[in-house]
């Protein structure tokens, strides 16, 4: 299973791609009620396939950490994974920050983006479902 992504690209001004390929692995985090989630992007397939890394810092490299319940988030931990980096790299990160309320003075929690989108919904899409 991977993620693939249908955007213009331009790296550098010397590498031209319409699509980024991205393969995850998946950890345990040490309290077993979490997942670690590591994405890498290769410039296709065929690169993943020959196992050559192209470096690309795209933004869609990322190591996410995220609660999973296999009661309430399912058995398959492969697609849960992919559809949290997916939700990632539509919406972006967000977390609360605290800020003072311009109009009361207090301070109050507010969610900030500090990690920007990298995709539209309708550019990614969860591909290589099949085990070879």
């Amino acid at each position: 299973m991977a993620l693939l992504i249908n955007k213009e690209i331009n790296f550098n001004r010397d590498l031209n791609l319409s699509q980024i390929y991205i393969r995850l692995s998946i950890e345990y985090g040490p309290s077993g009620s979490s997942i670690i989630v590591k994405s890498k992007a290769y410039s296709s397939k065929e690169a993943y396939d020959e196992n050559k890394d192209y470096n690309l810092n795209v933004g869609a490299d990322a190591e996410l950490s995220f609660p999973y319940n296999r009661d309430t988030d399912g058995n398959d931990l492969l697609l849960f994974a992919h559809n949290k980096i997916m939700d990632f790299y539509i919406n972006g990160l967000y977390r609360e920050v605290p800020i003072i309320d311009p109009s009361s003075g207090n301070i109050v929690n507010q969610p900030v983006q500090v990690i920007p989108s990298f995709c539209l919904d309708t550019s990614i899409q969860i591909v290589d479902i099949s085990i070879n």
